[in-house]
C-alpha cells in the first residue's frame, strides 16, 4: 500500500527502507524465518537480494499499508483441493457462487457477510472485546473500509456467501485511509483506537518494498464454509497477479489458515507479534505462478 497517511491522523508515516541483509534471529515478539532471502527487518528493511530483486520486478514501489490488518482471513482448510473432490465443489456451483463484482448496492450484505466472517478472527476480537456489541461494530467497520476505502480503488469480489478485496499495484496509493477514514474507525473502536494507530504502524515497518497485488481481505459466511466459494475468488484473484507476472502479498492473524494459504503457494515471510499484548500477525508472500 502505497502513500503515507493522511498528516494529523496519529499514524506514522511508512517506512522506505535502503536495502540490508535480513536478520535470521528472532527479536523481542517477532519472529523472522531463519534464512529467509529477502525477510524484513523490524525497521521495515528488506534486502535487494531478495524474490523482487532476483526475479527482475521493481523494488521502487514504495510501502504503504491500508487501515487494515483486516487480513486476509478465512479460507477454511476444507477448501483446500483435494484433486478430484474439489473439482466436484467447483461442479456443484452455481451462477450465484461465481465471483462477481461488488456495487455500491452490495455494501450494506457484503459488511454484514464480512462481519460473520471474522466474528471469531483474533485480530477483531482484539479491536472489538465485547462480544455482544462485535457484531454491530464489525458491519460499521467493514461498511467504512467498504465505502471510503476499498470500493473506489480496490478490486471488490464476491461469491453468495464469500468476499474478497484485492488492491492492485497501481491503486495502492490511492487506497490508503484519508483523515475522514481513520476519524470513523475511531469512533468504533473506542478506547482501542490507540492500538489501532500502533498496528498499522507495526504493519508499515513490514510493508513490502516490491510492486505486488495486495489481498487486503477474504472472508466466508461460516454457515457456508466448505462449498469451495473462497477457494474461487482467491482463485480468481491469483490467476489475475500471475497474468501480470506480480508476486501477491497478505497479512494473517489465524494461525490455521497459514497451511491453506501454503497449499496456493504463498510461503511465510515473518511472525509479528502486535503492540500492547495483540495477536500474532503472519506476514505471507506468493511469487507469481507458484
Amino acid at each position: 500500500m502505497d502513500g503515507p497517511p493522511p498528516h494529523g491522523d496519529g499514524l506514522p508515516p511508512n517506512p522506505r527502507a535502503p536495502a540490508g541483509t535480513p536478520e535470521p534471529a528472532a527479536t523481542g515478539g517477532r519472529q523472522v524465518k531463519a534464512g529467509r532471502p529477502g525477510a524484513p527487518r523490524w525497521s521495515g528493511r528488506r534486502s535487494d537480494s531478495g524474490p523482487a530483486a532476483r526475479s527482475g520486478h521493481s523494488t521502487a514501489t514504495p510501502a504503504h499499508r491500508h487501515v487494515p490488518l483486516v487480513v486476509a482471513e478465512l479460507v477454511p482448510p476444507t477448501l483446500v483441493a483435494r484433486d478430484k473432490g474439489a473439482e466436484d465443489v467447483r461442479m456443484r456451483m452455481t451462477n450465484a457462487d461465481r465471483p462477481t463484482s461488488i456495487t455500491g448496492e452490495d455494501v450494506g450484505p457484503t459488511a454484514r457477510l464480512l462481519a460473520r466472517a471474522f466474528g471469531d478472527d483474533p485480530m477483531m476480537c482484539w479491536f472489538f472485546p465485547e462480544e455482544a456489541a462485535r457484531p454491530a461494530a464489525l458491519v460499521g467497520y467493514f461498511d467504512t473500509l467498504l465505502t471510503r476505502q476499498y470500493l473506489p480503488y480496490g478490486v471488490c469480489e464476491r461469491t453468495g456467501h464469500a468476499a474478497a478485496i484485492w488492491v492492485a499495484p497501481q491503486a495502492q496509493e490511492k487506497a490508503v485511509p484519508d483523515e475522514g477514514t481513520i476519524r470513523e474507525l475511531a469512533a468504533l473502536l473506542g478506547d482501542r483506537a490507540g492500538w489501532f494507530r500502533e498496528c498499522v504502524a507495526a504493519a508499515a515497518a513490514t510493508a513490502p518494498q516490491e510492486a505486488h497485488w495486495y489481498l487486503a481481505l477474504l472472508g466466508t459466511d461460516p454457515a457456508a464454509q466448505g462449498r469451495g466459494q473462497g477457494a474461487a475468488l482467491l482463485r480468481a484473484g491469483l490467476a489475475r497477479a500471475d497474468a501480470a507476472g506480480l508476486p501477491v502479498h497478505l497479512e494473517s492473524s489465524k494461525r490455521e489458515n497459514l497451511a491453506v494459504y501454503q497449499h496456493f503457494g504463498f510461503e511465510v515471510l515473518e511472525e509479528v507479534r502486535l503492540p500492547a499484548d495483540g495477536p500474532t500477525l503472519w506476514t505471507m508472500r506468493r511469487a507469481p505462478g507458484a
